[in-house]
């Protein structure tokens, strides 16, 4: 018998808080799962081949694009320009959790190789975004 072990994907809400009493806050839904890998490969290129030099060189670049596939998987008429906006409005935690997400998700159904390579660069960009976040407390 054959036994295939599915994880669950673990989304990433971003809530933006109405300002109005009466109103309801907006909450968007990023999936990084296989659609989003998919989107990011057919408008951005092989992830594979990109990923470690956008994450060391343009971190908010790549993240806002994985935050865009992320929430066209739920939201399919998000743009491009409106991840970028909410990426730089959330700043650095928002640029951490984006990661984080993808490194959980993702990385599901990358080989070790894949994986090891990827962790390493997440891990030294994340170290260097929270230098940067005490250094300016």
């Amino acid at each position: 018998m054959a036994r295939i072990v599915i994880k669950p994907i673990m989304p990433l809400e971003i809530v933006f808080q109405s300002q109005e009493e009466d109103e309801e806050d907006v909450v968007l839904t990023a999936l990084f799962n296989n659609t989003a890998a998919l989107t990011y490969a057919s408008e951005f290129g092989d992830i594979d081949t990109t990923m470690a030099y956008e994450i060391n060189n343009k971190p908010y670049d790549f993240a806002s694009k994985m935050l865009y596939c992320g929430l066209k998987s739920a939201h399919p008429n998000i743009t491009l320009d409106e991840a970028k906006s909410i990426m730089f409005c959330g700043g650095e935690s928002l640029l951490i959790d984006v990661l984080g997400h993808i490194e959980a998700n993702f990385m599901l159904r990358s080989n070790e190789k894949k994986k090891k390579k990827f962790q390493v660069e997440l891990k030294k960009k994340v170290e260097e975004v929270e230098n940067l976040m005490e250094s300016s407390m």
